[in-house]
């Protein structure tokens, strides 16, 4: 499986949505309706906002296997703000994720969203950075 990363197109805005939604909900509590309901405006405002860089075939960039959806909190030094890593369940476990995430400086990494990813254990989790209004606040 030869992987290559690129940025994401609008083409690739309804499977990022839609994945996102899906995989994310388990982790939470919320009905189905409240879930709905709120969570796809969260997850479009964080698009808006954010890099997202696609893993996909090097021969086809249209299939994708995977991405990440990160900021860079900018404060004393920059710090990786990662939102959600998705890789299709058939492809967990070949190292699509680490891929993803190299370029990311792995020393201190915030996350925004709960999930089973491995990763995430060396991480820091900070619900509070999906909104980049709460970053660099003054008290």
């Amino acid at each position: 499986m030869l992987t290559k990363l690129r940025p994401a197109t609008k083409s690739d805005f309804n499977f990022i949505v839609s994945t996102f939604m899906k995989s994310y909900q388990p982790n939470t509590r919320l009905t189905h309706d409240v879930y709905y309901r709120f969570q796809r405006r969260q997850i479009i405002n964080i698009l808006n906002n954010s890099i997202t860089i696609i893993a996909c075939s090097e021969e086809s960039p249209e299939t994708i296997f995977g991405y990440i959806i990160y900021d860079v909190l900018v404060d004393i030094e920059p710090t990786p703000v990662v939102h959600w890593i998705y890789v299709k369940s058939a492809l967990r476990g070949f190292g699509v994720s680490k891929l993803l995430t190299k370029h990311l400086d792995q020393s201190k990494i915030y996350y925004t969203h709960k999930n089973k990813s491995k990763l995430k254990e060396l991480w820091t989790y900070n619900p509070y950075l999906t909104n980049k209004e709460n970053y660099n606040e003054q008290s």
